[in-house]
């Protein structure tokens, strides 16, 4: 994954889907938003409608960078890391939001002119691959500082632990692309499933998603 072409092609691949599950939930939110046999908050619903929308036009803005970035081999726009790491049999494939909940009410309350730019859309893949897994992490470039500086941290001081500990909290907190062999969900998920039950309960209520949970998928 040390290919900058092939990052950008993980990448891209990764915000299009994401995006085609945005518009769904729009569709869905739709159809019970305008079916006189339903009675849901018609304000919630149109809220909702209106934060998936906001989503998709971050994901444009970034996806349009990777664009330029593919047909053009003189930009380098995105920074993108690797790691290799013990191999488990779960694939991940998704997009989270570099800031809070609580930072983006914040700005939003302060009139914080990054509340009006798209938000930080950091990629995230993990693939199982001859008994290792791989894992590449990237983002804009220099695009919000915070990040640049949380995920270099991490790749240059932490050891494989903090950083697998790291992917499973995205895992429940965000990201909802992955999925695991047979063999790993009875060893790992099935037996934990109540647990994972309520982290993810309580995760729709969390705004602060760049928390470190007390539990970890990859281990027993």
């Amino acid at each position: 994954m040390n290919n900058y072409r092939h990052q950008l092609l993980f990448a891209y691949r990764t915000s299009v889907n994401e995006t085609r599950k945005k518009e769904s939930a729009i569709d869905f939110y739709q159809s019970l938003l305008y079916n006189p046999r339903f009675n849901f908050n018609r304000l919630d619903l149109a809220n909702r409608i209106a934060s998936e929308k906001m989503g998709i036009s971050d994901s444009d803005f970034t996806r349009s960078l990777l664009k330029e970035n593919l047909t053009n081999s003189d930009k380098y726009d995105f920074v993108f890391f690797n790691r290799e790491l013990p191999y488990y049999e779960v694939c991940v494939s998704g997009v989270c939001t570099f800031e809070t909940s609580f930072e983006i009410k914040e700005m939003e309350l302060q009139s914080n002119p990054k509340f009006f730019k798209p938000l930080t859309d950091v990629f995230v893949t993990l693939l199982p691959v001859e008994k290792k897994s791989i894992l590449l992490i990237g983002f804009v470039r220099d695009y919000n500082p915070k990040c640049d500086n949380f995920y270099h941290k991490l790749f240059e001081q932490a050891d494989d632990e903090t950083i697998i500990q790291h992917i499973s909290d995205l895992m429940l907190l965000q990201i909802e692309n992955w999925i695991t062999s047979i063999s790993f969900y009875y060893s790992q998920i099935f037996p934990n499933e109540s647990k994972i039950k309520s982290i993810l309960h309580w995760a729709r209520q969390n705004w602060n998603e760049r928390f470190s949970i007390d539990y970890n998928v990859f281990k027993s």
